[in-house]
């Protein structure tokens, strides 16, 4: 039996390529097609798709089968500026999606015109460790109060949000990249949410300065050979965590560079060993050729790590992926029946089916 063919218009397919970064090998794979040159005649408008085939390029790049039938190529987004240290800049298609997230949202929250917008614009000319000092005590923020990672981060990315900025915890290709920053009159900041908490926090408040400076960056903090901007953002995050002075008096009972001693300053303070072991290049304790060699071996117990722990329920999975902010105005438009159900899945990347169950729920447990 004959497959049903499409009368779709195939400049959709070059912008396809173009907005995720594919090649004709990757999207002929996606949709299928075994070899490329009857994807190429496709993509020419000398053959036409099947049904099947570009409902699997639909589903795979999560992007609604009737943009296949738009009369013109979308308008798309920039990816905002590449601050990486690597060679390869090419994105994931999973990074890719996770952008055009952070833009879906970001347009959502502006579509509100009761949403406060950010505003503190003053601090960009100031020194990182001058604003990680004025932003410590506006968060009134204490490495010695008793508190976990878990926890900590929760209260930074309240407070975050408090100042017009939205915060999103992603799946993100961590190879890619760790976290990214949008800029507007509402920022977005996005972290990688498989990170520990330490790291999320360092880059939570990495992609922070980036939004201060009013820059949008597509970032792996925690990495050498960054350039200036990337080192005043990892500043600004190292000394809001840690100032020299505590570090000075960490060091005290054992200043060396072994693990024990890294995870011990670390727990203390809440972050990372690596960003305690940069602190201490800062101080001449340390060298970057001994950071990339740990941090070499560091990433591979990352990559060993496995969570075994039950999958999140729908609300904390909405929550901690989108934020309170953004989770509770989601909830408020579809009480006040200014948005469908549908709708509100989509924009909370959650099935609709769990919409009622948390509904009933009225949010009580965020």
């Amino acid at each position: 039996m004959s497959q049903q063919r499409l009368t779709i218009n195939p400049q959709i397919f070059k912008w396809l390529k173009k907005e995720f970064q594919l090649s004709d090998v990757d999207i002929a794979k996606k949709m299928g097609i075994k070899k490329v040159e009857n994807y190429i005649k496709i993509e020419e408008g000398i053959t036409k798709p099947t049904l099947i085939q570009v409902r699997r390029l639909s589903k795979t790049l999560k992007i609604p089968l009737m943009v296949f039938y738009l009369k013109r190529q979308p308008d798309g987004k920039e990816l905002p500026i590449d601050y990486r240290n690597k060679i390869d800049s090419s994105l994931s298609v999973k990074s890719i999606l996770a952008i055009r997230r952070g833009y879906l949202i970001q347009d959502l929250m502006l579509s509100f015109s009761d949403e406060q917008q950010f505003q503190l614009q003053h601090l960009s000319n100031l020194k990182p460790i001058e604003v990680a000092q004025t932003m410590r005590n506006m968060f009134k923020y204490s490495p010695q109060d008793r508190i976990n990672p878990d926890d900590l981060f929760t209260q930074l990315r309240t407070k975050i949000e408090s100042l017009g900025v939205i915060t999103l915890a992603l799946s993100l290709d961590r190879n890619d990249l760790r976290g990214f920053s949008l800029i507007g009159q509402l920022p977005v900041i996005a972290v990688a949410s498989a990170d520990a908490k330490s790291s999320q926090i360092f880059t939570l408040l990495h992609e922070l300065f980036h939004v201060i400076k009013r820059q949008t960056g597509l970032c792996q903090p925690l990495t050498s050979g960054l350039g200036s901007i990337e080192a005043q953002c990892n500043q600004f995050a190292s000394n809001f965590l840690i100032t020299p002075t505590e570090l000075k008096q960490a060091l005290i009972e054992d200043d060396s560079t072994e693990d024990a001693n890294l995870r011990r300053i670390a727990n203390q303070f809440k972050t990372s060993r690596e960003v305690i072991l940069i602190k201490m290049i800062e101080q001449g304790l340390a060298t970057w050729k001994e950071y990339e060699k740990k941090s070499e071996v560091w990433q591979e117990e990352y990559k060993n790590q496995k969570s075994f722990g039950r999958q999140a329920d729908p609300i904390r999975k909405a929550w901690r992926e989108n934020g309170h902010k953004v989770t509770q105005r989601i909830f408020n438009q579809l009480t006040s029946e200014d948005m469908t159900q549908s709708e509100a899945a989509h924009y909370l990347n959650i099935k609709a089916s769990y919409i009622d169950f948390i509904g009933e729920r009225q949010m009580s447990r965020l």
